[in-house]
């Protein structure tokens, strides 16, 4: 392969290099902006990538060229990571020698027609939601205008009596959750959400993904979650992604000391957006109980910890629970499993 150019080795280089204004959001584990120097960093090896999914880096990258146009491009990326959680580099090095031999070192074939890239391993399409989601997280830090549609998405949201809430899209919806006021968005998790239709619901849950939430709005989409089952309630623990960190882990306490048999769906969600809880050798033996409890073939245990082991934060944790004398029986016949397949 060749090179690039001999000054140019990162995805943050290239897109300086070509005169672009960027915005990056690993969109990995929830929704998270980046600092520019932060992933500079992180494409430079100073640092490990923080949100790790699948062994993977998964990002949403938007440019722009204030002197050619207006128009703004989007690029979805998942990049491989090594097992310190670093970019391969190799893999960005080839994702970089696609673009430049598909648009240029200035991006200038990015005005023609398809505006695209050859098909190639690194790109990924979004579902509607996340593309929805993303699209709103945008349009908010470019301080764009709320279209016609996403106002009335709003008003229904801040009032949603009397509204045709069926000719709103996801998109709309999306558009008007992250840019409900503070005070707005209190009173709307005040109000009785279970009187929105599930496909309103839904989305604003999803778009909740992004918001950080104060005390009072974790507490009030907590008292939400515990009255929801199944789907819902999968959804309202994933809402709370950026909710007061210590009332959450009191809650998710609550769920792991529970002593049912808990829902897949919702062990992947505190592992997926709350991997903040496991800051506890005593918190990462008991959540790791009641995934061999909920999967006895041990197979939700095995990709739940090769997950989890890749984030930084919490890796550490992980490693000594391997080895710590408090596992339970059934939590050491899984992790003789996992050792099987090391």
């Amino acid at each position: 392969m060749t090179d690039v150019t001999p000054s140019i080795s990162t995805i943050s280089e290239f897109l300086l290099h070509a005169g672009t204004e960027y915005i990056i959001i690993d969109v990995s584990r929830g929704k998270h902006v980046f600092d520019p120097q932060d992933f500079f960093d992180i494409e430079n090896h100073k640092a490990p990538f923080p949100r790790a999914r699948q062994g993977k880096a998964w990002l949403c990258i938007m440019f722009w060229n204030r002197k050619l146009n207006n128009e703004h491009y989007i690029w979805y990326l998942s990049l491989p990571l090594d097992e310190r959680s670093l970019l391969q580099s190799a893999a960005r090095d080839q994702f970089l020698q696609i673009v430049v031999d598909a648009l240029g070192q200035s991006l200038e074939k990015t005005q023609e027609t398809d505006k695209g890239l050859p098909e190639n391993p690194y790109i990924f399409t979004p579902n509607q939601q996340l593309l929805a989601d993303c699209n709103a997280l945008l349009k908010k830090r470019l301080a764009f205008d709320l279209s016609d549609e996403a106002i009335k998405a709003k008003d229904y949201l801040t009032k949603p009596n009397g509204s045709n809430w069926e000719s709103l899209s996801v998109q709309n919806i999306s558009d008007a959750v992250v840019m409900l006021s503070e005070i707005e968005l209190s009173n709307l998790l005040d109000s009785d959400l279970q009187t929105l239709p599930s496909p309103v619901l839904n989305c604003l849950l999803s778009s909740l993904e992004s918001i950080k939430l104060n005390t009072q709005q974790t507490n009030a989409l907590i008292t939400f979650f515990n009255t929801q089952e199944g789907n819902t309630k999968a959804l309202a623990l994933r809402a709370l992604a950026h909710g007061d960190l210590e009332t959450l882990k009191a809650l998710i306490d609550d769920i792991v000391r529970s002593e049912e048999v808990l829902d897949v769906e919702l062990l992947v969600v505190i592992a997926g957006r709350h991997w903040h809880y496991f800051n506890h050798d005593d918190r990462v033996l008991n959540y790791f109980h009641k995934v061999a409890e909920a999967s006895p073939d041990f197979t939700l245990f095995k990709g739940v910890f090769a997950d989890l082991v890749m984030l930084p934060e919490v890796r550490a944790y992980l490693l000594r629970f391997l080895k710590n004398e408090q596992q339970t029986p059934l939590t050491k016949r899984a992790i003789q499993e996992l050792i099987k397949i090391s």
